[in-house]
């Protein structure tokens, strides 16, 4: 009967071991500039996992020892290593007990691991044993091993429905053969991972060839089955807007009309109800920007529902209190449906909406149905650089500089993946939408919150672009402990699903010089990140005695030089003022901080 050949990728084998002395161990060293015959393990690793393996009586197992593997190992010597076996080793089993939890080169090692696949030779992976996702054990094309805390002997182990992570082994502490000692009790992923290719080559032996045919028999015998839900998948627009209108005109519309030019569509509309008092205005005079295009804003109930194939329908809470008219909303979606639009809305109208025309209905909703497979609590570490936009309160401008921000360093040549939390974020060509906003459409929290953002981060991270931008609501710590509702915990769950490596702050003149030091020090303490920049919203308050949710009013230049200087000298950081060409100086220096180190 044919062996069933196994490559071990690891440290090596310490051949002298008491219990390994009368094996024929056979195996190399691997370097990328060529291949050493000593594969001796002065680490341990390597020993302990040959020791598991070798049980088998109708296997050849090749030792492949990298160097210095327990201080990391580089992906490029991986992939390197991966097409040597796949060129030079005739193996029908490879055991990596070991991987990477962030690399640049993902895609190159996918491409190492499928072409193993392909030839038919199965790739079994342990996680990272920190709990993190890790790499080569997340791909499809590999059997993904972790630690089942249900398992209680070698033999069992949980079958999971998934496409990441695919078994869960036994893990748990056990005495295994090491270097010196020769013995250690230890624990951990790589073991589990020892154990099912045991398993496996167990099943190739019984007639399994295939990756789909080892995963069937894996499925078969199992200890115990799980079934994954499925998650509903993120798909975007279901639609494609070519011309668009919107009501009501309030701040929220704001920046689609100031960045009109960033959308993909045009507006032919502007919307509002007469008792506003916008009605027979233009946009130019109600933004009171000059800079902005001309557009007449018209009475919704003579609205032209030719012109358009899209209705962006806005926040409606206040104007239908101001006009007691509380089925407003209701009317206006039925409306739009009559006429065949499609519609936008900034609020969740799911329950407003007959089954067969939510096709033609979007709104950014977050719920359990999103959600990603629970995987142990595993979570992907970001590779990309990753920049986020936070503030000390709402109203400071935040989205309109990640609209900015995104418009200068795509024009410098640099790809941006971005996700926003306002509910426009989409129309725009961000890649995803967590709308933690005013009327916020998030149903989920804490943990589940937490992984579904680092799920949506995985995923712009998998897209062509070399920085993500993410932008977080309001502010990012309590003013005050007085009242539940000052407690920013939606920004806390953001802050840690991102992990955004740099971020810059947005502040206001009227920030107490303390509250400021204490966010940059929450920021930068809570994840591993650096506040590099601040950014001035160049409005101040018109009455001291109405709080910060008062009017604000433009502040003069020399009060808003006078507040920059101070703050330069405070946090000895370069600061910013929005709303100037100085935003243009901040990109080259996001962009010079990250060719320091990143892109």
């Amino acid at each position: 009967m044919k062996k069933i050949r196994i490559a071990i990728i690891d440290s090596g084998v310490k051949k002298e071991h008491p219990r390994l002395i009368h094996d024929d161990i056979k195996g190399f060293t691997f370097r990328p500039e060529g291949i050493m015959e000593d594969f001796s393990d002065t680490y341990g690793h390597g020993t302990a996992i040959y020791n598991i393996v070798r049980k088998l009586e109708n296997a050849e197992i090749i030792n492949i020892k990298i160097p210095n593997i327990e201080e990391g190992v580089a992906d490029e010597n991986i992939i390197s290593l991966l097409n040597y076996i796949y060129e030079k080793v005739d193996v029908d089993i490879i055991n990596l007990s070991l991987g990477l939890s962030m690399t640049d080169n993902i895609n190159a090692l996918y491409d190492a691991c499928e072409k193993l696949r392909k030839k038919g030779i199965i790739l079994i992976s342990a996680f990272d044993n920190t709990g993190s996702m890790s790499y080569p054990a997340a791909f499809d094309n590999v059997i993904g091993v972790t630690t089942g805390e249900m398992c209680r002997n070698t033999d069992e182990y949980d079958y999971l429905e998934d496409n990441i992570v695919n078994i869960a082994g036994y893990g748990n502490i056990q005495r295994l053969a090491w270097t010196e000692p020769d013995y250690l009790i230890i624990g951990g992923n790589s073991f589990a991972c020892a154990h099912i290719t045991v398993k496996v080559a167990n099943l190739m032996e019984a007639g399994a060839k295939t990756y789909e045919e080892v995963m069937q028999m894996l499925k078969q015998d199992a200890t115990r089955y799980f079934e994954v839900s499925e998650q509903k998948k993120e798909s975007g627009l279901p639609y494609q807007i070519k011309k668009a209108a919107i009501f009501p005109f309030n701040k929220e519309m704001h920046s689609l009309v100031r960045y009109e030019y960033l959308l993909g569509f045009e507006l032919t509309g502007v919307y509002d109800v007469k008792y506003s008092g916008k009605i027979g205005a233009d946009t130019c005079r109600i933004m009171e920007d000059n800079q902005v295009r001309k557009i007449p804003i018209q009475n919704i109930d003579s609205i032209d529902w030719d012109a358009f194939d899209t209705l962006i329908i806005s926040h409606l809470e206040e104007l239908s209190s101001l006009i007691n008219r509380s089925e407003l909303r209701e009317e206006i979606v039925q409306k739009a449906l009559e006429h065949g639009k499609n519609i936008f809305s900034l609020d969740d109208i799911t329950d407003m909406v007959p089954e067969e025309m939510r096709d033609r209905v979007y709104c950014p909703k977050v719920d359990e149905s999103v959600l990603p497979p629970w995987r142990f609590g595993k979570l992907f570490r970001i590779s990309k650089p990753v920049l986020g936009v936070f503030g000390t309160s709402s109203k400071q401008g935040k989205f309109t500089l990640q609209l900015k921000l995104r418009e200068i360093l795509t024009k410098k040549g640099v790809r941006v993946g971005q996700m926003g939390t306002e509910p426009t974020a989409l129309l725009y060509g961000m890649d995803y939408v967590y709308p933690m906003g005013y009327n916020s459409s998030v149903y989920i929290k804490e943990f589940d919150a937490v992984r579904y953002i680092n799920y949506l981060m995985r995923q712009i991270e998998a897209k062509e672009n070399d920085m993500i931008i993410v932008g977080s609501q309001s502010g990012t710590v309590a003013y005050d402990n007085g009242n539940i509702a000052l407690y920013n915990i939606p920004q806390y769950n953001y802050i840690l699903g991102t992990q955004p490596d740099r971020v810059v702050l947005c502040v206001n003149p009227y920030d107490d010089m303390e509250y400021i030091e204490k966010t940059i020090k929450f920021i930068e303490s809570c994840i591993d990140c650096t506040v590099i920049a601040l950014v001035i919203f160049p409005m101040g308050l018109a009455n001291d005695w109405s709080g910060i949710y008062g009017k604000k009013i433009r502040m003069e230049e020399t009060e808003i030089a006078k507040f920059k200087e101070q703050l330069v000298k405070s946090f000895q950081r370069p600061c910013f003022v929005l709303g100037t060409p100085e935003i243009e100086e901040l990109s080259d220096y996001i962009i010079e901080k990250y060719t320091a180190k990143d892109v």
